[in-house]
């Protein structure tokens, strides 16, 4: 597989355009203003923080390689490690093998920023840099990945794309580390939640509150994918009030003010829907009858000290 950065490039979507005579060249109308939100400043300090999990995949009777996106992750150390959920990697590969792969693999996918130039059009792309797990907290649901290429020691390209002397430059790209804060946020406190849900290209971010106290919970996994929690021990994790959906698994939920990260978004809490006489709706799937469930629209989030427990037993440097 080849480690070129422009072949590592995902769904791009740009094009070139002749450039502008007597254009300036510093001229990129793409710059951000912020505007005086704590919010606003937050977001943009975690975008390059946060990064798509990704797969590939290939089986015998099919060698052409396959991707997509797994869920998300977050970057925890300039020496070049990601975090995500664990059942985020072994759910994804399970249903890939149920599917005949017999090759998979993961990658971190790096946000390109946005470009609107005279020369230069592009929208949600991304490098791909290949990601193995080191080590993981099969109880807390946590996974810690290593990355083939470290971007701080500069193995990832910041200006991937080349554009015709003289023309004006594209933003070059940005990798920031995650704070990880071991204070538990208080039960009513705001806090956000990015991600990449539903297999979007597009950095998705949320606020809610502190829902709940810290309570424990179980995550019963469909049949093809490997049980990810049987006795869970973990008495902290919390509810947050906030609507997440598949993809959402493994991002960070931080603090608007200093964008501080406490948590994973883990999954959100299914509840039944009822008829109008209050029974359960149930509906034929196979030979089964199941339970129809929808969104509850409460988060459930795995404190970050989980992370910072694998990142201390690794001897891996972190910011706090």
């Amino acid at each position: 597989m080849s480690r070129g950065i422009l072949p590592a490039i995902l769904f791009a979507h740009f094009f070139f355009c002749p450039a502008v005579p007597g254009q300036s060249k510093e001229v990129n109308k793409s710059a951000k203003v912020l505007r005086p939100s704590s919010k606003t400043a937050a977001i943009e300090l975690i975008r390059p923080v946060v990064v798509q999990i990704g797969y590939r995949a290939r089986s015998s009777q099919n060698p052409i390689l396959s991707h997509g996106i797994a869920g998300t992750g977050f970057i925890v150390s300039k020496a070049g490690y990601v975090v995500t959920n664990l059942h985020v990697i072994n759910n994804t590969a399970a249903l890939l093998r149920s599917q005949g792969a017999t090759e998979v693999s993961f990658t971190a996918n790096f946000a390109m920023p946005n470009q609107d130039l005279p020369n230069l059009k592009m929208i949600q792309s991304f490098v791909s840099v290949g990601a193995d797990v080191v080590d993981s907290d099969q109880v807390n649901d946590v996974a810690l990945l290593k990355l083939q290429r470290n971007p701080f020691a500069g193995e990832v390209s910041t200006n991937p794309i080349q554009v015709p002397p003289g023309s004006p430059q594209p933003r070059p790209m940005e990798f920031g580390v995650a704070r990880c804060s071991t204070e538990s946020p208080a039960e009513g406190e705001e806090v956000l939640i990015s991600g990449y849900p539903l297999s979007q290209n597009a950095l998705v971010t949320q606020r809610g509150i502190v829902a709940s106290q810290t309570f424990r919970s179980a995550i019963q996994p469909m049949s093809f994918m490997s049980a990810i929690k049987e006795e869970p021990n973990n008495p902290d994790l919390f509810y947050v009030d906030a609507v997440t959906n598949p993809g959402n698994s493994g991002g960070p939920v931080y603090l608007p003010g200093d964008s501080a990260v406490v948590g994973i978004s883990e999954g959100n809490l299914l509840s039944p829907i009822h008829w109008q006489d209050g029974q359960e709706v149930a509906l034929p799937r196979g030979n089964q009858i199941v339970e129809v469930e929808q969104n509850s629209g409460l988060t459930i989030v795995v404190p970050i000290r989980y992370t910072i427990a694998l990142l201390k037993k690794n001897n891996i440097p972190y910011s706090k």
